[in-house]
């Protein structure tokens, strides 16, 4: 994937999408961290300065605590960054929109929006290879020990155990 990256079109009002863990910045420097992208996950270019591009991380947080955790969607622990204390607090970073209880966990969850700057690497503009290596892994590495689930077997929310289940294993 890290080979396809060189063509990535960088323009202010692409999305883009990580193909591994990428630290993010509070300012187009680099010079202090904000937190950590995760993998296959989609941001908007907003801004365009040298080496550096401020993107927008949109998505939910859990509104308890310091909401350090970006998920994709609404009651799906789909984490899509992780910011660090100082950034999941400031309002010139986060900003904060519809607020929704999640009737199965009984949590309080807000939409948000995180302004961030990133280095112009590991990006790609179509998630779909992303998804092609993802499924050529699971094919190969999920069938070793056991019947391989269907995909849609189980939810967002249970594959993270499940793999975390079978780590030992492979």
């Amino acid at each position: 994937l890290e080979q396809m990256t060189s063509g990535t079109d960088y323009a202010v009002g692409q999305e883009l999408v990580s193909i591994r863990h990428l630290p993010i910045y509070f300012d187009a420097q680099g010079a202090k961290e904000a937190g950590l992208l995760n993998p296959a996950s989609t941001v908007k270019v907003l801004e365009d300065k040298g080496d550096f591009i401020e993107i927008e991380i949109d998505g939910w947080r859990k509104a308890k605590g310091f909401g350090r955790v970006i998920q994709e969607d609404f009651g799906k622990n789909i984490a899509t960054a992780s910011l660090l204390k100082e950034a999941s607090t400031d309002s010139n970073i986060v900003t904060t929109g519809e607020k929704r209880v999640d009737e199965l966990t009984g949590l309080p969850w807000e939409k948000v929006a995180a302004k961030v700057w990133i280095k112009k690497e590991s990006m790609l503009n179509d998630i779909n290879p992303v998804w092609e290596k993802s499924k050529e892994a699971y094919k190969t590495n999920c069938s070793v020990c056991h019947t391989q689930p269907a995909e849609a077997h189980f939810d967002a929310n249970t594959w993270p155990g499940m793999f975390d289940g079978m780590l030992a294993f492979v």
